[in-house]
């Protein structure tokens, strides 16, 4: 399995952030009595868990089927459910660490950190057609 491209892997978070994401920003209902804070957080919560179920079907994302990438152990194998939604976001949750596992994609292995925790590397296979 040929490890997939800084390049692409970019691009396919990009098609994730502007499916999951953006959309619910946009039907966020502003009004008196609510906060939008607590409303934009839970918008947030909601796409980052269409993320997280796409992702955990079959080791893609929208993104990543688009792009023909795939979440797999490093050895090639499947990467469960449990590896993919937990491990590969438990170092995620303080803002803080996401510009530091987005910057660990430039070693040479291109593994942001959240796939070395998670014994996780991203893959090239074939697009749907």
């Amino acid at each position: 399995m040929e490890r997939a491209s800084r390049v692409d892997r970019f691009w396919a978070s990009m098609i994730d952030w502007w499916i999951f994401v953006s959309p619910l920003a946009l039907v966020i209902p502003v009004r008196d009595g609510g906060s939008i804070e607590v409303q934009l957080s839970l918008a947030l919560w909601l796409g980052a868990l269409g993320y997280q179920l796409s992702l955990a079907r079959r080791g893609q994302s929208i993104g990543k089927q688009l792009r023909g990438l795939r979440v797999v152990r490093s050895d090639g194998s499947t990467a469960s459910v449990w590896r993919i939604v937990f491990w590969r976001n438990a170092l995620l949750l303080p803002a803080q660490l996401t510009l530091v596992d987005a910057a660990f994609i430039l070693r040479s292995d291109q593994r942001c950190l959240h796939d070395l925790v998670a014994d996780t590397k991203v893959v090239t296979v074939s697009r749907r057609r």
